[in-house]
């Protein structure tokens, strides 16, 4: 990873379910001059068998990993059929997650291209096992990709991001999923700026201090304010010469709002910043974030702010 080329890696488990995860890495790897880097891990570890409790002999941890380099070899190959995108393969050893996150913070990857399964039908493959991990542990940016059961991975990266959304929050951590979301845009995509706010009466009543004939005008103030701040950044994209608009979704819990309009545009990705106001209170599992991920159908990147 010497050069100067971005780098997309791509953790497969010999799945079909995970190469499904390839059309949109090797497009953005496209747009962005890159090249991606399929990885697979093979356990170094010496297990125990469960019939007559033998270690796994070296020999037979070599074949482990001759196999999982052959598959790399031929997914790549396989690619190099019908995209010119350059691709490089390796194989780590140790645990699926904890060899994935040392190797992102040993060689910086600029992003991270992943299937996860969420709780859905794929749950014997690990990579939706560990997709949770990555995204805690690393900075990574990750993309993750909810496959259909029906998937049929092509290898092409003929895959585009015409509508992307972008949930905001107010705060300029929330703020710097921005620069992602103009990288993975093209011509002619539409940008979709989303604000969830607490425009409902029950949003206000569990804060300190405030009297509930006083939450309707909380409420206008909310909304008011979030309209100003969508308007201010909308106005500087466009000054970039992006196609931009701007939703407020209220009287709905965040990971609610920011799906349902996600659902309603037709969105193609959502790019979503893994802090916000909450700063590490809101970090990815157990937030919005974490939410959204779960139960999104649509590829979500979740970008950690610096």
């Amino acid at each position: 990873m010497a050069n100067n080329r971005k780098t997309i890696l791509v953790p497969l488990d010999r799945s079909k379910f995970a190469e499904c995860a390839l059309p949109m890495a090797l497009s953005i790897a496209r747009r962005l001059g890159g090249q991606v880097g399929l990885v697979s891990v093979s356990t170094k570890r010496r297990k125990r068998r469960k019939i007559d409790h033998v270690s796994i002999s070296p020999d037979e941890i070599n074949l482990i990993d001759e196999v999982a380099s052959n598959y790399l070899d031929q997914v790549s190959a396989r690619i190099a059929e019908s995209s010119d995108v350059p691709v490089f393969t390796m194989v780590l050893p140790g645990r699926p997650a904890a060899a994935l996150v040392k190797h992102a913070k040993t060689h910086h990857p600029d992003l991270i291209v992943m299937s996860t399964h969420g709780r859905g039908p794929f749950s014997h493959y690990w990579l939706g096992s560990v997709a949770d991990s990555v995204v805690r542990r690393v900075a990574t940016p990750v993309l993750l990709v909810r496959p259909q059961p029906e998937c049929r991975p092509e290898f092409d990266d003929k895959r585009r991001c015409r509508h992307i959304v972008v949930p905001l929050d107010g705060s300029n951590l929330a703020e710097e999923s921005l620069e992602w979301a103009k990288m993975l845009g093209e011509t002619q995509t539409e940008y979709s700026l989303v604000q969830v706010t607490p425009c409902s009466v029950t949003a206000w009543l569990h804060q300190p201090d405030v009297d509930a004939k006083d939450t309707s005008e909380l409420v206008a103030v909310a909304r008011d304010n979030a309209a100003d701040y969508l308007s201010s950044v909308k106005r500087a994209l466009e000054n970039s010469g992006l196609s931009v608009k701007t939703i407020i979704e209220d009287s709905k819990p965040p990971a609610v709002g920011i799906l349902d309009a996600a659902e309603r545009l037709a969105a193609d990705i959502v790019v979503i910043s893994t802090h916000g106001r909450g700063g590490f209170r809101r970090l990815v599992l157990g937030g919005v974030v974490d939410k959204v991920i779960r139960a999104s159908h649509i590829p979500v990147l979740a970008v950690k702010p610096e």
